[in-house]
């Protein structure tokens, strides 16, 4: 497709094909494979998705924290998270993506983070990934994170202690049928039980 436009009698030529921009599907499961693979290898070098204007949010639970704003922030509230080393799981987790304002796209990934010495916990972590503006005429586009939400999720209490007690409940259902099972089974004759009983009929009557 080309397009050419005049202004003030100069003329201003854009080039494009349809095919040049890649669906947010796929800048979605570009940007995560090299982000948690940089991540876990070495999160001093996270700064290179952000610039200064972009926000960041790191949470765990339902505590509610305030975003962070500017590269140093950001660095220091990236190596608090302690990912160096951890494992990302994310083949039984998400990816959403879907496009939004001025070219931009908006993810959702959901997996699990593995750090060492702590067993594994579900995380949702949101992006915003904004087209640099040098990127604006080039094709595919360059994108930076505008805004990062991460957060482990952590079930409260009273959920934990409801679903073991279901849980504990259910098995216990579940071993009383069993044993009752058992119980009805072992009254039933047998068939050389009923063979007998058969023959001693058989026997008895003329």
């Amino acid at each position: 497709l080309r397009i050419v436009r005049k202004i003030d009698g100069m003329t201003d030529e854009v080039e494009a094909t349809r095919r040049s921009r890649p669906s947010p599907a796929v800048v979605g499961k570009q940007f995560i494979k090299r982000y948690y693979d940089l991540l876990t290898r070495d999160p001093s070098l996270m700064y290179r998705f952000y610039q200064d204007q972009s926000a960041v949010v790191c949470g765990e639970g339902t505590r509610s924290e305030d975003p962070v704003i500017g590269m140093e922030q950001i660095k220091a509230k990236i190596t608090d998270r302690r990912c160096q080393n951890a494992v990302f799981n994310l083949e039984h987790g998400s990816l959403d993506a879907q496009p939004s304002k001025d070219g931009g796209v908006l993810l959702m990934v959901t997996g699990t983070i593995t750090k060492q010495n702590e067993p594994p916990r579900q995380f949702v972590q949101s992006f915003f990934l904004a087209e640099q503006q040098s990127s604006m005429k080039t094709y595919p586009p360059a994108y930076f994170v505008l805004n990062d939400t991460f957060r482990i999720v952590t079930p409260p209490p009273n959920v934990i202690k409801s679903y073991m007690e279901t849980k504990a409940s259910s098995a216990k259902s579940t071993a009383a049928t069993s044993a009752a099972s058992v119980d009805s089974a072992a009254e039933l004759p047998t068939t050389a039980q009923v063979k007998t009983t058969a023959n001693t009929s058989t026997t008895t009557n003329p």
